[in-house]
This record gives C-alpha cells, structure tokens and sequence, in this order.
C-alpha cells in the first residue's frame, strides 16, 4: 500500500501578544499551502477550535476553499472538524462545494471534540455529541448520494429531501479520537481512522483495537490510516519562535484538556503535557521529532514504514507553530521535502 506524507496542522493561530493582523495570518496559509504543494507533500490538513485567544482556526471550510483555489494536486484534509456542532445537513452541503472546488480532494475527517466552552457556547449538549457525530456521518452520506432521502435522527428529521451539489467524489469519511471506543467506532461506520499524537508504541496499540473491531465488524481490508507528529528541523534563525510556538501550543493544550469534563483520555493527556511546560524556552519536549536532517529521519523511519505495508497510511508532519514568520515556515517546508521526504518514502517502500 502507499505512504502519504501530509503537512498540518494548519491552524491560523497567532499568540495573544502578537500584532499581526489576522489578515496577514490567512494570507500566510495561503501562501505556505501553495508551497507544500510545490515541495511534493501529498496532502494538507486543516486543524479546528473555537473562542480561543489565539485564533485557533474556527472556519475550517472557507480556508479549505481557498486552499483548493491556490492547490491543483494534494489531498485537503479536516484533523479534525467536530461534528457535535455542526446542522449535518450544513455540512454536508459545506463539504460538498470544497469537494467540487478541489475536483474530488477533500478527505473529511470528524471527532466529537473535548472542550465544554465549545458546547456551551454553541448550545449543544455535550451528552448528545457521539450521536450527533454518527448522524453527520449518516447524513453527510445521504445527502452526497444525489438521490432522495428520509431521515430521523437526534437533531434532523427530513422527509423526501435532495440535497445539491452533488460532490464529486463523495469524499472518504475518516474518525478520529483518543479512547478505545473511538478506534471502534472508526472502524464500523469509518472510511478511515485519524490516530492522534503518539510514538510507535501508542500507534501500534490503537492500530491493533480498529484492525480487531473492523474484522468483527465484517470488514476484510485494512483501513486507512491518519498520524500526526511534532517536528523541527534544525535551524538557528527558527529555533528560537519554533521553541516559543511549541510552548505555546502545550500550553494550550494543557489548559483545554485539563479543564475538559471527560474522564480518563482528556484528563490524562493534559497531565502529560503539563509535566513538560517546565522545560526551559529554547528547548523542545521529547515529544517534538527534532534535529538535523538525519536525526528527523532516524525518528521518523520506523513510523513510515510500520503501517504502510499492509494499508494507505497518511503520515502528518507539522512544521508550523505560532509566531513563527512565513520565512522560517517556508525554511522548514524546503528542509523537510528535500533532506528528509525521500528517505521515508524509501523507508515506507523497502518495509
């Protein structure tokens, strides 16, 4: 099966302290997406929040829209939008047009999410969020068949309705999510499953509990497979934002999932991250692949060719955190696709 190298998270985010004008911000993912392209990654993967102080990107499907605009080839991606808060008829219509914006490269990967100011704020009951996720799943498929329908679900019920436009693939449905019971559900009504961040180990693991659930579920091939890994190149003129937009975003993420009323995943990766915050500024965590050229494939090998073999894996690299200027970004995207690219697709290709 094939490898696909992947660049993300996009996520607009700009620290709080910082006067760039959001204008410039979207201008910059704009630009920098025109570049991936060019350096040959295979797709791109936007990243969704809401009512954060750093504009954690909210608007997932106007930036994909421009995004298929200014791209010709790559895959575009959602890691994740967060379905429990979306009218599923809305998006399905949303994911239809970038659909047929991008001539058939939209990949639509969806999660219940985890922040209670996201549900609060939008009025939507966090209890209801795994049926409101299968029923987006439910109707995004209906409505994407061009074919009349009936529905009645938790917040849809339709009768003898067609939905245009018709999208031109339909686009593949992926689900993403940290606990044992999101693996299995990506598994039964998936296309595909969105790992999240982890090492090889974790991967493995999750990996095992879709491959065991989708056999119980009657389904023969291996699914395809989304991961998602932190990483730096080295490079004195980025490293000092690198480190400061690495500490920004583990502080954020500390704070989201801390403060999450889940119990178990949410809590626990939110003490994780937390025990690393005391790092000193100009250090990374281990957990962000970094180094030279050969350091980065050192890591970076055994996870491209672990799960390529028996199934399409989409590995995600992110290059790209906040406060870093479009200059260090496009450095980092150059290095990258020249020094390391070509050593993983070989490692994926000789597994």
């Amino acid at each position: 099966m094939t490898l696909f190298i992947d660049y993300g998270l996009v996520t607009g985010q700009r620290s709080p302290d910082d006067p760039t004008p959001w204008s410039n911000v979207y201008d910059d993912i704009v630009a920098v997406a025109g570049a991936v392209e060019a350096a040959g990654f295979d797709g791109l993967w936007v990243s969704e929040h809401h009512f954060t102080d750093d504009g954690y990107m909210s608007g997932l499907f106007p930036v994909l829209g421009a995004l298929a605009g200014c791209t010709s080839r790559m895959m575009l991606g959602t890691n994740v939008a967060l379905a429990p808060l979306y009218q599923p008829l809305r998006l399905a219509e949303d994911a239809a047009v970038v659909d047929l914006l991008s001539h058939g490269r939209l990949l639509l990967g969806l999660a219940i999410g985890y922040r209670d100011e996201e549900f609060t704020a939008l009025g939507v009951p966090k209890r209801e969020r795994v049926a409101r996720l299968e029923e987006c799943v439910d109707l995004c498929r209906l409505a994407w068949s061009g074919e009349r329908f009936s529905y009645r679900g938790v917040t849809t019920s339709v009768d003898d309705l067609v939905v245009r436009p018709t999208p031109a693939g339909p686009p593949a449905i992926w689900l993403g999510g940290w606990v044992d019971a999101a693996i299995e559900r990506a598994a039964v009504i998936g296309d595909g499953y969105i790992s999240p961040l982890g090492d090889l180990d974790d991967t493995r693991r999750r990996v095992d509990i879709l491959d065991r659930a989708a056999a119980r579920a009657g389904r023969a091939a291996p699914l395809p497979i989304g991961t998602a890994t932190w990483c730096a190149m080295t490079s004195p003129s980025a490293s000092v934002s690198i480190s400061r937009g690495v500490a920004h975003m583990y502080d954020r993420y500390s704070t989201w999932y801390s403060s999450s009323s889940d119990i178990g995943g949410g809590q626990a990766v939110g003490n994780m991250i937390s025990g690393i915050l005391g790092l000193p500024t100009n250090e990374l965590p281990p957990t962000v692949v970094s180094g030279s050229a050969s350091q980065v494939i050192e890591a970076l090998a055994p996870l491209a060719a672990e799960f390529s073999g028996a199934r399409d894996h989409r590995l995600c690299v992110r290059l790209q955190y906040p406060g870093m200027s479009r200059g260090e970004v496009l450095e980092q995207i150059t290095h990258f696709a020249g020094e390391v690219m070509p050593a993983l697709r070989g490692a994926a290709s000789h597994d």
